[in-house]
């Protein structure tokens, strides 16, 4: 796998039954970025959201 096709992202990453939540800071020239739709806050923005569909999937702590 190429390495120069990856960059690494200052992220935090939330983790729920049924959803997967990546925070962080979009590219400045992220113009798909919107954060009314998205659902960020005033302090941080959501990336990207994934829900979980597989049954019996529980978060491990």
């Amino acid at each position: 796998m190429g390495q120069e096709r990856f960059k690494e992202l200052d992220v935090r990453v939330f983790a729920a039954v049924d959803q997967i939540v990546i925070l962080g800071m979009p590219d400045e020239d992220d113009e798909e970025h919107n954060c009314d739709r998205m659902g960020c806050s005033s302090v941080e923005h959501v990336l990207y959201s994934f829900p979980i569909h597989q049954r019996g999937l529980e978060v491990v702590r």
